[in-house]
């Protein structure tokens, strides 16, 4: 009998370590199996928080290029602007330095004409005043030749002398200061010009006065 208790004691407490050790095992898959969700738990959340920053630098960087474009926009927007108002200003100088230029010559003319006087009186009594006095005439010749250099200089800046004698009047270019009887028969025709007119380009400096045939 007391084999037998004893055999019945030592099964009992066999099973009980055997329950014992399930239920360790058990216990440790269950923690095991919990860490691993706690290890996947915040594994996932930090993921999420990447794809958070992420996302966030993407819109940052979004906004940042749309921002360089539009600086860029504005600032192709403003060297256009410099360039036209650059543009504009070389036109606007260009254009008031020849309005003073002609400007200068129109009041340079009648000096012209004073000079061109003086030096057709000179070439008309040069023979006779040559003979008498030879200091007259170096002083005709200097008027000459400030006469041809003026000339030469209008020329090079582009100024054209005209005399229109022998033209059809044109009262865009022509003074008709009055009026003779045609010859030939025929009328509005340049029979004499009293003074020569002075164009510049397309430009007219000084109309010529002329007398016209009728």
């Amino acid at each position: 009998m007391t084999s037998e208790k004893e055999q019945q004691i030592k099964e009992t407490n066999g099973e009980q370590v055997e329950q014992d050790r399930a239920s360790t095992r058990k216990s440790k898959k269950a923690k095991s199996t919990k860490d691993k969700k706690k290890k996947q738990s915040a594994a996932e959340q930090e993921i999420e928080k990447l794809k958070g920053k992420i996302t966030t630098l993407e819109t940052e960087l979004t906004v940042a290029l749309e921002a360089k474009i539009l600086a860029e926009d504005r600032m192709k927007r403003v060297v256009a602007e410099f360039e036209n108002m650059k543009k504009r200003q070389e036109r606007e100088f260009d254009r008031a330095l020849k309005f003073a230029r002609e400007n200068l010559i129109r009041e340079l003319l009648p000096l012209l004409d004073d000079l061109e006087r003086s030096a057709q009186f000179d070439s008309d009594g040069t023979q006779q005043q040559e003979a008498e006095d030879d200091t007259k005439d170096s002083h005709k010749t200097g008027i000459r030749m400030i006469y041809e250099r003026f000339l030469k200089y209008l020329q090079d800046v582009g100024v054209e002398r005209f005399d229109p004698t022998g033209e059809p009047f044109n009262p865009d270019i022509h003074d008709a200061m009055m009026t003779r009887p045609a010859e030939n028969g025929d009328s509005g025709i340049v029979v004499e010009s009293f003074q020569p007119g002075y164009k510049m380009g397309d430009r007219i400096l000084r109309h010529a006065k002329v007398i016209v045939s009728e």
